[in-house]
């Protein structure tokens, strides 16, 4: 977490979502109501359609007291890129990008100050539940953390989930799961086209905010 890091024994890499937080999603929500500025729809057609979910997405935000950390680490990652010179220019209101997220929930809070920033889960339901008998639980496939806490059983095997996929389609030549797999890589290199910025912390408490070049 943004707070603990200076107790790190090593130079630590701060990614979008931080230590405590693993892979997880952000969204707005606006006279109750949930909008999300981000496009998921090409990261997430494939997974759709090869394992039959639910096309509407189940939104769930994690509690108050995490709420409030991932509040506190984007608005620092904020005013710290806004200081470093070399910071990619963004306009993440007009030109969402799919995988930022956080950045793209900003932009819609700086032109529309009633909207809260949420930070949790984004699943989608499976359509059948493999589960037989009587105490059967819905079942959902999580694209952006784990659900944690909402008592849903949940399949983060994405990496499995994808391999499976593109054998499927070049198997059987499945041209719609061909071109939704195309999608998906295409919005991650739109994605990367950006850099791969984020926070590198310091032993003597410092920090700067540099391109990290590719994932490890």
């Amino acid at each position: 977490m943004l707070r603990s890091y200076k107790q790190h024994k090593d130079v630590k890499r701060f990614r979008a979502d931080g230590d405590k937080f693993e892979d997880c999603h952000t969204w707005c929500v606006m006279d109750g109501k949930v909008i999300d500025p981000t496009p998921i729809g090409a990261g997430n057609e494939w997974a759709i359609n090869f394992l039959k979910l639910e096309k509407t997405p189940i939104y769930v935000p994690h509690d108050d007291k995490t709420q409030k950390l991932f509040i506190e680490e984007l608005i620092f990652r904020m005013v710290l890129e806004g200081k470093t010179p070399n910071a990619p220019k963004r306009d993440c209101y007009n030109n969402p990008i799919f995988g930022w997220c956080y950045y793209n929930a900003w932009a819609f809070k700086q032109k529309n100050p009633t909207a809260k920033i949420v930070f949790g889960s984004l699943g989608f339901k499976y359509k059948k539940n493999n589960k037989k008998g009587r105490n059967k639980q819905d079942r959902y496939w999580v694209q952006y953390g784990s659900m944690y806490g909402c008592g849903k059983i949940c399949n983060n095997d994405h990496d499995n989930d994808l391999a499976r996929a593109l054998k499927y389609a070049h198997n059987n030549n499945d041209l719609t799961l061909k071109l939704q797999l195309l999608n998906w890589v295409n919005a991650n290199k739109q994605m990367k086209q950006h850099g791969n910025w984020g926070f590198v912390y310091k032993l003597d408490g410092t920090a700067s905010y540099e391109d990290l070049g590719d994932d490890e």
